[in-house]
């Protein structure tokens, strides 16, 4: 783990190019995927182990999208993931970001329900952890990550992209594993 404020979300500048895998773009987040961001965020199967509530009032979270892009701190660290042959389609979100303290780059995703089971949250995951550790020079040992407690899929993505369970965490109202990149 860094010093407290080593990764500062002021200091350091937004993700600005797109990461490639064989399948996926990793394009940072624009105006044009709030649609299918929505679509996640209202999809109580995919919320399900994410410690945030749904989305339910499509009209609120349009503006506070719209707002969160024109501000350009709640995206900053994030990644549209969309098909490599079908730009613009956002099929999930990840990130790669300080965390609050500043000690730790914490890895994250969530994927379209459509495109559950096809090994793309392994490969996204993968994707961020090259990128963080031979883009950005972030050593693997400040890279973290956190599962609902019974998500037993990303914890297996995450045990397949070299991260351990260091402990567990209540998080909102869901218990959750904490995992650092061994």
């Amino acid at each position: 783990m860094a010093l407290e404020a080593t990764y500062s979300r002021d200091r350091l500048p937004a993700h600005s190019v797109d990461l490639l895998t064989k399948r996926l773009r990793l394009t940072p987040m624009k105006l044009h995927h709030e649609q299918e961001f929505w679509e996640m965020r209202s999809d109580a199967e995919v919320m399900r182990y994410i410690p945030i509530e749904i989305a339910t009032d499509r009209e609120a979270h349009k503006q506070e999208f719209q707002k969160d892009i024109q501000e350009g701190k709640r995206f900053k660290f994030g990644f549209a993931v969309e098909w490599i042959d079908q730009p613009g389609k956002c099929i999930g979100w990840s990130i790669a970001r300080p965390t609050d303290d500043g000690t730790s780059i914490e890895i994250g995703y969530w994927i379209h329900r459509n495109a559950w089971g096809k090994g793309l949250a392994t490969e996204l995951t993968q994707e961020l952890v090259s990128y963080c550790e031979y883009e950005m020079g972030w050593p693997k040992e400040d890279l973290i990550a956190t599962v609902t407690i019974g998500n037993q899929a990303s914890r297996h993505v995450l045990e397949k992209s070299g991260f351990h369970i260091t402990h567990e965490e209540e998080i909102g109202e869901k218990l959750c594993w904490n995992f650092k990149r061994a």
